[in-house]
């Protein structure tokens, strides 16, 4: 059964390379700065105490990111960085990849699909009741959008993405529990030909 499978995985590997070579012919390379606007849910749990929240991160929760990635005609892959100008977080940043597939219905836009996932640096600023906390969690999710060709070098991509955080932060008594982080979001992007 294993050598049969084997095989099986051979021969489809075999099969696929003139699919992937015309693949590789049409791909692009992609450059893209991004804003957007996002909020997050955060709370801080006391042991001894409760609950003390420390108030959703909403309205002027300012995003801005760089990607760097490729295209295919319906495949689109991204490595990202993001900055949050979080309130009641002193630092909130994102490293992590992006891999879209696009549904080309009409010649100048297409509609994506994707997931995500990668770290969240964070750093919460302590008060006289809770200490700072400081880490790097891990994030998952899927993001959504519209991608409309302005040129043939120039893509302006209007999207939603949301994250999940598989983790708490524990200091001492106190958990710091982190809701979804969603973004809307523009972003410019240049492609062009790789070599």
């Amino acid at each position: 059964m294993k050598n049969s499978l084997t095989k099986l995985a051979l021969a489809t590997s075999i099969a696929a390379m003139p699919l992937m070579a015309d693949y590789t012919f049409n791909t692009k390379s992609l450059f893209a700065i991004e804003g957007g606007y996002s909020d997050l849910g955060a709370n801080v749990y006391d042991s001894g105490v409760g609950i003390s929240n420390l108030g959703k991160e909403n309205g002027g929760m300012g995003t801005i990111g760089l990607k760097v990635g490729a295209q295919t005609e319906n495949y689109r892959i991204f490595i990202s960085a993001r900055h949050y100008d979080a309130d009641k977080l002193s630092r909130l940043n994102t490293y992590g990849a992006e891999a879209q597939y696009m549904f080309n219905f009409s010649e100048p836009v297409n509609f994506f699909v994707g997931i995500n996932g990668g770290i969240a640096n964070l750093r919460v600023t302590g008060t006289t009741t809770y200490d700072t906390a400081y880490e790097n969690l891990n994030y998952i999710g899927g993001d959504l959008g519209f991608n409309y060709h302005a040129t043939e070098l120039v893509d302006v991509e209007l999207g939603y993405r949301f994250m999940t955080f598989k983790d708490d932060i524990e200091r001492s008594t106190y958990t710091y529990q982190l809701d979804r982080l969603q973004t809307f979001y523009v972003s410019a992007i240049i492609k062009w030909d790789m070599d």
